[in-house]
């Protein structure tokens, strides 16, 4: 089972997932976090999250 993670960081939802890249040679599979925004519709459902390869921008302090 996939874990899914929704956080809420300096004013904006995100979202952590992990992806899965493709098996390396002699190596077992590889999966890379990923952080993107994540919005609500009006009526409190969640918008289709797009995945991207850039994620947030590093917070400031």
């Amino acid at each position: 089972m996939k874990k899914l993670k929704i956080f809420h960081l300096c004013g904006n939802f995100c979202f952590i997932n992990c992806n899965q890249n493709k098996k390396q040679r002699n190596a077992s599979y590889r999966g890379s976090i990923c952080v993107d925004h994540m919005y609500y519709n009006p009526d409190g459902t969640i918008k289709k999250v797009v995945q991207t390869t850039k994620g947030v921008n590093p917070v400031k302090k």
